[in-house]
């Protein structure tokens, strides 16, 4: 099989939403400032020692966890992290189970390391929680690696403690590890980090989608102190050694998370409530309420193309929305309420009126 050469999302994400006026797929809330975060430009440096991911930031970002620094590995955002945790556990060829419907970039880091990848659904009829029978059929086929997200992307759908511990519980009985992309978890307040449930648990995340800091990209995983460091020596692969002066304004910001976090909260809270009246008016529309964040996942009405409605949005109403293609789940759409209210309550009533031309 040849190994892929990009992920159709990202090329999609890097070019149909930069067109569109009205944005219904932002799925990270608005930037920060450099004074919302406290910075002066005294603290941003343009060298350092950053060989191995700074030393002082791991720290940080570790004792957040109640882990140590060596527990901790830096990259470019989250999609780095993913992809040097993905090589770390790939050291010969292997199999990783993933959700769907799912982030399709991660799924393409693994194909580009050799890996044969196999499906643990998620359904709509189900809220998208996953579906443990699956998962335990698929882990005595055998698995490297069980992908899951948290706060599912694209739903929002959250998996409780139980479940989690339910799913960690099968995964380490297979020899497996579960790793969890945690990139949402803290638009919940009080969701505790699956890095806990036990060794051969590992958590994605980054200062992205929640903190507003994107541009740094800064990211990071938490977990097994070996498998990070196959991790950290791949990165010299890649990339080498994180940007340093973001790394500068990630150790101002880390102080200031609980701020954003609540930031970030509010944000979506007021986004959701735009988002949860335009879908009284259309009951055709159907959507399992996310627990949290700017993202869910509804259900087209029947014979509505999700790929040709996209295109429609943005040639006809400017408006940019992810055809649920994108996630492995025609007929549906990845809606997302992290647009300003004006922009995003003119993009939902164009969506409304381009869902009214198939009737």
């Amino acid at each position: 099989m040849p190994r892929p050469t990009g992920a159709d999302y990202m090329e999609w994400a890097k070019q149909v939403p930069p067109r569109a006026r009205y944005k219904l797929s932002a799925s990270g809330v608005s930037a920060v400032t450099a004074e919302e975060i406290g910075l002066e430009p005294g603290d941003i440096q343009l060298h350092g020692e950053n060989e191995y991911g700074d030393a002082a930031l791991r720290a940080q970002i570790a004792a957040r966890y109640g882990r140590t620094e060596a527990e901790c590995m830096l990259g470019e955002g989250t999609s780095m992290v993913n992809a040097l945790l993905m090589g770390a556990l790939l050291t010969e060829p292997g199999r990783i189970l993933f959700e769907t419907p799912g982030y399709e970039p991660i799924r393409r880091i693994a194909e580009y390391f050799g890996a044969e990848v196999a499906d643990v659904p998620r359904p709509f009829e189900a809220c998208f929680q996953v579906d443990e029978g699956r998962l335990e059929g698929e882990l005595r086929r055998g698995a490297r690696a069980v992908w899951l997200t948290n706060l599912h992307n694209p739903s929002g759908a959250l998996l409780d403690a139980a479940a989690l511990q339910r799913i960690y519980a099968a995964v380490e009985r297979a020899g497996a590890w579960l790793v969890v992309d945690e990139v949402y978890r803290e638009f919940v307040p009080g969701l505790t980090s699956a890095s806990g449930l036990g060794p051969r648990a590992v958590v994605t995340t980054s200062l992205t989608k929640v903190m507003g800091l994107s541009g740094l990209r800064i990211g990071w995983a938490i977990g097994d102190s070996k498998l990070l460091d196959r991790g950290r020596r791949l990165h010299g692969i890649f990339s080498a050694q994180t940007a340093y002066p973001s790394v500068c304004i990630a150790r101002r910001a880390l102080p200031q998370l609980g701020r954003l976090e609540e930031r970030a909260r509010r944000l979506a809270a007021e986004g959701r409530a735009v988002v949860r009246e335009w879908l009284a008016r259309h009951p055709e529309v159907r959507e399992v309420e996310p627990a949290g964040g700017l993202v869910s996942f509804p259900r087209l009405p029947a014979g509505v193309d999700d790929v040709e409605l996209s295109r429609r949005m943005l040639e006809k109403y400017e408006t940019s929305l992810v055809p649920g293609s994108h996630f492995q789940a025609p007929g549906h759409v990845r809606l997302a309420a992290g647009a300003p209210r004006a922009e995003l309550e003119a993009g939902l009533e164009r969506l409304g009126q381009a869902l009214a031309e198939r009737r």
